[in-house]
């Protein structure tokens, strides 16, 4: 049943639905489906699709996929609703599944919708012969020239890491929207290809080519890993041209890229003039001050930001905590510590590791022992922060020891633990080779 033919009181409820699943106001949702139920309307075409969008965008896609179950017959909608909730919620081999269902139990064939709606399931899941098969699938139902398939296509090859296959897909379109340029910018920079995503963005503005946050978020981080200052610069210029200077995350981003390109000056420029700064913006400043030598610097903006009623969270604390490291004070070591204590994050795995570092740093290496003991649990960079806690005080036998340890367990070392293991050993006087059983 179309909307236009359906009784006025089905279409109330299922625009009700649609103001649920949009605001995903469960509760409200529940209750029009029970009116719908106690009116024998629930079982409609029209409602029950409403419904399993409303409970899918409500992360609630059990209860979606019930309606959908109960539905006396389906249509290709109602299929879609179900994919677009199973992709939505991370479950991506349902979503795909119930394509193939489409298509076996009920002579569905997916559209257009389908394949956008199931492309971010594969791609979430980093299913990329998944995608490979959809990408089949759009040329031999020649879905593959619409430009929204096209762009979630080369998208899911961007996130499954095969990039050269998203180029290509992206080269080959007859019609590209700035959502196309976008993601493949985008993909460039999250695969490491920061030279390729700033070229593309360059070129992108030289098209005439409508640019948004999200190519400019794109190209302020190619800055920043290539350290172009010059080109940075020229991205700050557009970004002001076109407005996104009110953009607050445009502009915590452009803290980091200056900060990055080893400009802490303009970065904190930036920082001063922003009219809202978010704990976001906080972070980036109180980082780059960190990782620019600028200790007392970073210390000063996080207590700063306690005075202006700003919560810290861990990646703050993951900021400042090699800052005072650096200052290599105890006092201020312990009030850290107490500090992350009290806000419940000193069992956060990257926290820690920053504190471990931090004591050794401080010559308390018996203390980061204490705090490396009571992990509840210990990434490679924790082993390597206690290892090199050790070998740089000249604690060559228990490095040793403590390397064999995290061997044993299975606990792959990189680069920075052999480092310093040899360290140690040749702080030590020991014989390296012999212990690290290379």
């Amino acid at each position: 049943m179309s909307s236009a033919g359906a009784p006025p009181v089905l279409r109330t409820f299922t625009s009700l639905l649609k103001l649920c699943a949009t605001r995903g106001d469960l509760a409200t949702g529940r209750a029009v489906h029970a009116q719908l139920s106690a009116r024998g309307l629930d079982s409609e075409s029209l409602a029950a699709t409403a419904l399993a969008n409303m409970y899918a965008k409500c992360r609630r896609p059990a209860d979606a996929r019930r309606v959908f179950d109960r539905m006396p017959a389906r249509d290709r909608v109602a299929w879609n609703a179900l994919v677009a909730g199973y992709a939505r919620n991370g479950l991506a081999r349902m979503a795909m599944e119930m394509v193939v269902r489409m298509q076996e139990e009920e002579g569905e064939r997916p559209d257009s919708i389908t394949l956008v709606s199931v492309l971010p399931a594969c791609a979430n899941a980093r299913a990329l012969a998944a995608c490979r098969e959809v990408h089949a699938f759009a040329i031999r139902a020649g879905m593959d020239e619409l430009v929204n398939v096209s762009t979630a296509i080369l998208d899911a090859y961007c996130k499954c890491g095969d990039i050269r296959a998203a180029r290509a897909v992206f080269d080959w379109m007859p019609v590209k929207n700035s959502v196309s340029w976008n993601a493949m910018i985008d993909g460039y920079a999250e695969n490491g290809d920061a030279r390729e995503a700033l070229a593309l963005f360059n070129r992108m503005v030289g098209e005439g080519v409508d640019v948004t946050d999200v190519s400019v978020l794109a190209a302020l981080q190619a800055c920043g890993e290539l350290g172009s200052l010059d080109e940075g610069r020229r991205v700050h210029e557009l970004l002001v041209r076109i407005g996104l200077d009110a953009n607050v995350s445009v502009m915590n981003a452009l803290i980091t890229m200056y900060s990055k390109c080893k400009r802490i000056d303009l970065a904190s420029h930036v920082f001063d003039e922003l009219d809202r700064r978010t704990q976001v913006s906080w972070n980036a400043m109180i980082l780059g001050c960190a990782q620019n030598g600028c200790s007392e610097d970073a210390v000063r903006l996080f207590t700063r930001m306690q005075l202006e009623n700003v919560k810290p969270d861990s990646f703050t604390l993951v900021s400042v905590i090699p800052a005072l490291a650096d200052i290599s004070d105890p006092l201020q070591a312990r009030w850290i510590h107490g500090y992350s204590i009290r806000l419940h994050l000193h069992q956060d795995v990257y926290v820690l590791t920053a504190l471990i570092d931090m004591y050794a740093k401080c010559g308390r290496v018996n203390v980061a022992r204490i705090l490396f003991n009571s992990a509840r649990e210990r990434h490679l960079i924790t082993w390597n922060a206690m290892i090199h806690g050790y070998g740089s005080h000249g604690f060559g036998k228990v490095t040793v020891e403590l390397f064999e340890e995290m061997k044993s367990i299975g606990i792959a070392p990189n680069e920075t633990t052999f480092l310093s293991v040899l360290s140690a050993c040749s702080h030590a006087g020991c014989a390296a080779a012999s212990y690290m059983k290379l």
